[in-house]
């Protein structure tokens, strides 16, 4: 017997929208785009070189204490670098994202933020030749 499965998209958590704009109000050059995503607090692209501070503002600021996920993306092109972002304080996750050029590959490290980075980073590299530099 065929079983079906609806999957019913979740509302961001609450609080998002506090976030998001003071996200945007913070760092004005660095984000360029934050999209609402079911389940997710959100997903902000932002320019590559603001990866560090954006990062160490989560982390220090608004509680995002770990690490999820690292990954890319070719889209031959370019390279997108996807961070997924956990804070037990707001039982979310956030989706930072960034693109990088194919012929030239890379953005610093973030392991040195959270040390949970660190093999994906190598993953990332290993998979698709993204650098992360000062890893």
């Amino acid at each position: 017997m065929e079983q079906m499965v609806t999957v019913v998209p979740q509302p961001s958590p609450t609080g998002s929208m506090e976030l998001l704009s003071g996200l945007r109000s913070r760092f004005p050059e660095d984000i360029l785009a934050i999209h609402p995503f079911p389940g997710l607090l959100g997903r902000v692209e932002l320019r590559p070189g603001a990866i560090l501070p954006i990062c160490r503002y989560l982390r220090d600021e608004q509680t995002f204490g770990h690490c999820a996920m690292v990954g890319g993306v070719d889209w031959r092109e370019t390279r997108e670098v996807v961070y997924h972002l956990w804070s037990d304080d707001r039982k979310a996750y956030l989706e930072l994202s960034l693109k990088v050029p194919a012929d030239d590959p890379h953005v610093e490290s973030v392991a040195g933020i959270w040390q949970g980075a660190n093999w994906h980073e190598r993953e990332a590299w290993d998979l698709l030749g993204i650098r992360f530099d000062h890893h």
